[in-house]
């Protein structure tokens, strides 16, 4: 006979600590961000560790259970698994943000952003220092808004603002990204 033990939590609103989500997107694994949480949160030393990582583990489910609907803002906005639209739009901000240093990265040898590309993400990871997880993010989302937006009618920030509902300056970064990468201008650092 097998012996299982099950923990279960249900909340409903949805909670989602907006700290653990960064620490979530910047690739960190869950050792990592309950090491940052005691670092950063004087809170959480009053709790058992035991306590603080199962959290993290809790919140970590979670977003990998959101992050199919962050990739498609539209079922993330009908989805009554998030009914607090502020939350919605805090998520998709912070999910769809870029780190400048993988941006440039990532668009600066004027190429189109393809398999190859994919593949050099552990060399701009230690390039970088940003953990090859949030470099995959970034790529997949620049990757899937360049693919719904190029070659549609209109001003290039407004089509993504009006799928995606990204903030404004937000708008302005991947549109200047797309203008890149259509034109395959080079903007790599020079030596």
């Amino acid at each position: 006979m097998y012996k299982v033990d099950i923990m279960s939590c249900v909340s409903d609103p949805l909670l989602i600590e907006e700290d653990v989500f960064n620490l979530w997107l910047a690739g960190l694994t869950v050792d990592q961000a309950v090491d940052m949480r005691y670092k950063k949160d004087s809170s959480c030393s009053s709790f058992d560790r035991t306590i603080v990582t199962l959290d993290t583990e809790d919140q970590y489910q979670t977003f990998c259970l959101l992050e199919p609907l962050l990739r498609k803002p539209p079922a993330l906005a009908s989805s009554p698994v998030v009914n607090m639209p502020f939350i919605t739009d805090t998520l998709l901000q912070q999910y769809y943000s870029l780190d400048a240093e993988v941006a440039r990265e990532l668009v600066g040898r004027g190429q189109k952003m393809t398999a190859k590309l994919r593949k050099d993400l552990d060399t701009i990871s230690d390039k970088t220092g940003i953990p090859m997880k949030s470099c995959l993010r970034q790529y997949d989302n620049i990757k899937r808004i360049y693919k719904e937006v190029d070659e549609k009618d209109g001003k290039v920030s407004q089509n993504i603002q009006r799928y995606y509902g990204l903030s404004p300056a937000l708008c302005q970064q991947y549109a200047a990204i797309i203008y890149i990468v259509d034109n395959r201008i080079d903007v790599a650092p020079r030596k």
